[in-house]
């Protein structure tokens, strides 16, 4: 397989994954601090602009709610999180 047919692939299943995460429901502040990790990575890596809004404001979002989270369940592991 080529690298560039491997590369579509693998954005094919990227994009399926965070489907399938935009259809499930988070049941933890974990859970929900790894989704909006997952489209940080996402826009982060693909985003024409990642400097320009939203990005700003969806790091700074993740971020505190990575914190909030570590405050109510510091045994949990948090995605992007700076331990």
């Amino acid at each position: 397989m080529s690298s560039i047919k491997a590369e579509q692939e693998a954005f094919k299943r990227a994009e399926a994954l965070l489907g399938a995460m935009a259809t499930t429901q988070a049941a933890s502040f974990a859970g929900v601090a790894s989704k909006l990790d997952s489209v940080v990575r996402w826009g982060e890596a693909w985003a024409e602009h990642p400097s320009a809004s939203p990005w700003p404001q969806i790091r700074s979002a993740h971020g505190e709610l990575a914190a909030l989270g570590r405050q109510t369940t510091p045994s949990l592991f948090f995605p992007g999180d700076a331990r």
